[in-house]
């Protein structure tokens, strides 16, 4: 499986007469080159106020939780975790980035790296009190690795829209031709069943 947002790319690329190559690159590398590229995609990318000028937002893929996952009972709210929690690692670029300083986080508090097996050796080692994340992206990530099993996933602290992007530089046919087969698979159930295939 690509995920849900890869499936549903391909799909939609399948039906408006384009094929869709997914890579898996470094995140932080990936985002710079879309951006800065033509006709490239980016999924899934939550749109935010910093990011808006730098892409061609293309179609919402759905909303999704952003929550912190722990060892033990994870904080369910921002307040809680901002006492709780002395270092929250998340990976490199991601959403936290944003979502966390915005909430009253202090840089101190923050940790960020580049790889999933980086945040879970920090939290197995007690070396951070927690990991945030979006909802999908922690338990995609620990159901991959179930010898994480102590690892818990909180409630959602707050609700993003995670996007298909586009290059700023891209295409209003590719666009158009996207945004339609989005509405399409909507239309006929498939946008659902790929959805259902990852709860």
């Amino acid at each position: 499986m690509n995920g849900i947002a890869g499936d549903l790319v391909i799909e939609a690329a399948r039906r408006a007469g384009y094929q869709a190559v997914l890579h898996f690159d470094p995140w932080v590398r990936e985002q710079g080159l879309v951006s800065s590229g033509s006709d490239l995609l980016i999924i899934p990318l939550t749109r935010t106020r910093e990011r808006e000028p730098l892409y061609t937002w293309v179609a919402p893929v759905m909303q999704v939780g952003l929550a912190f996952a722990a060892l033990g009972k994870p904080a369910g709210s921002y307040v809680e975790a901002r006492q709780r929690y002395q270092r929250v690692v998340m990976l490199r670029a991601s959403i936290g980035a944003v979502a966390l300083p915005r909430q009253g986080f202090s840089g101190a508090q923050l940790f960020e790296v580049s790889s999933l097996a980086n945040v879970l050796e920090l939290l197995r080692l007690k070396r951070a009190d927690a990991w945030f994340d979006s909802v999908p992206v922690l338990k995609w990530s620990l159901k991959q690795h179930p010898e994480f099993i102590e690892i818990e996933v909180g409630v959602a602290v707050e609700s993003v829209g995670s996007y298909i992007a586009c290059s700023k530089a891209c295409s209003a046919g590719l666009v158009h031709d996207l945004r339609q087969a989005i509405e399409a698979m909507k239309a006929d159930g498939s946008y659902d069943r790929i959805l259902a295939r990852y709860q």
